[in-house]
């Protein structure tokens, strides 16, 4: 049967249009690299406070710099390495056996690879020889996060030997995706610790200058709130080059650097009564405000939320300090806008009618998950389509990767009683 390429881009583009924000992206990088902002979009409401007053509020969780390893979550081939594993008799693999903790191998595996990538011929390669993966078993090579104790050292050298064993069969039905998995691995790591890497926030803030349309939908705004922010005074800067007067509100949880919450305002339109930073479980952030409108005198509750994923619900938590804030009042309207983790189903947030997630963390690949959650019924809701589409980001390090045959794994790794597999 002759192969009809013209047929099957057009299926591919077809597929692409249902789960893929950026035009131009490939199946290997899905998008998660591009030379955009964030892995979010922004979304936009104009809110009624009386007959002739309304503010202009926008929300967007701008990814933070801590948080782009969750990337590697999405490294491809993913689901076809956790089958596998899945399938070997006895490993009982430490990095399958929880939700998601596979993305640890693959960024563990990239920073090691990363930090051998040769620099001296004016470029940047990498030679990924069998010697040099069974090098990254070692524990004492590369550390992990999930191994805590000497017993959790050995396991994890354990199942990284077995995950390479998979990785260098010639003849497994899944060689060609495991070799990509390296690439996609390498790729994405240097993106995110070289200097010029896409997802570096200092790159990406330079992105969203040079956009005019998306500058001149954030600078019309009266109110932002914004989730992830790395540095906040960037996002300040932006309105005081535009000569207009914003106060800035910030929370982060002490353990965090770059995972901050924001809520900036109009000063010359609205006044801060009363401020509450929280944070949900420990694990996230979220700050309230009470504003007062300079010209009709009523005030308002707003709020930036990044509420933690999953199957967890912290909504009452937020509706209590909510109600402290207002002494109880139900008549005061309150906009808690930010990143929901979760679908239209899980409060009764206003979410925007299209997807405002582009990445697939924690399966949200195209979902609506950033939205505003209010007590009032009139609060339209809808995602910025200002945010520029572009091309994926280009390779930073040319990798190859090739086969010789391999030594006795006890001769390349120092711990000679890890258990065979």
């Amino acid at each position: 049967m002759k192969f009809n390429y013209s047929e099957t881009r057009k299926i591919v583009n077809q597929q692409f249009k249902r789960s893929a924000f950026r035009r131009g992206v490939s199946a290997f990088r899905h998008g998660l690299i591009p030379a955009g902002v964030s892995d979010h979009l922004p979304i936009e409401s104009q809110i009624p406070l009386s007959e002739d007053r309304s503010f202009s509020l926008l929300s967007w969780n701008l990814l933070a710099d801590e948080h782009l390893y969750n990337n590697f979550m999405n490294i491809t081939g993913s689901a076809e390495l956790y089958a596998a594993l899945n399938k070997v008799e006895g490993s009982g693999c430490a990095y399958t056996s929880g939700r998601n903790k596979l993305y640890y191998f693959f960024s563990e595996l990239s920073q090691y690879l990363y930090a051998q990538v040769d620099h001296s011929q004016g470029g940047a390669s990498l030679s990924v020889t069998d010697e040099l993966l069974y090098s990254f078993v070692s524990a004492d090579n590369q550390p992990s996060r999930l191994a805590k104790t000497p017993d959790q050292k050995k396991a994890i050298e354990r199942d990284r030997l077995t995950i390479l064993k998979l990785f260098l069969e010639d003849d497994h039905v899944l060689s060609g995706e495991f070799r990509l998995a390296i690439h996609h691995s390498v790729e994405l790591i240097s993106h995110i610790q070289s200097s010029g890497g896409a997802l570096r926030w200092t790159n990406r803030f330079q992105l969203l200058k040079r956009s005019k349309a998306l500058m001149a939908k954030l600078l019309a705004k009266d109110v932002l709130c914004l989730q992830e922010c790395t540095r906040p005074e960037d996002m300040l800067s932006l309105f005081a080059e535009s000569g207009r007067a914003m106060e800035m509100l910030v929370h982060h949880l002490p353990r965090s650097k770059t995972d901050h919450c924001v809520i900036m305002f109009d000063a010359e339109k609205y006044e801060c009564l009363s401020v509450y930073r929280g944070d949900l479980q420990g694990r996230k952030p979220y700050l309230l405000a009470t504003l007062l409108d300079k010209v009709s005198g009523k005030h308002f509750v707003v709020g930036s939320i990044h509420h933690p994923g999953g199957k967890v619900n912290l909504m009452p938590e937020i509706r209590q300090q909510l109600k402290a804030l207002t002494q109880g009042d139900d008549s005061i309207p309150f906009y808690v806008a930010g990143d929901f983790n979760h679908t239209s189903e899980f409060c009764d947030a206003r979410f925007p009618r299209l997807g405002t997630m582009a990445g697939n963390d924690y399966g949200h690949n195209n979902a609506a998950i950033d939205a505003v959650m209010s007590n009032q019924s009139d609060v339209p809701v809808k995602r910025v389509k200002e945010v520029p589409m572009s091309l994926p980001a280009r390779a930073l390090v040319k990798v190859s990767i090739f086969s010789k045959p391999a030594l006795n794994s006890v001769q390349l790794i120092h711990a000679a009683s890890i258990p065979a597999v």
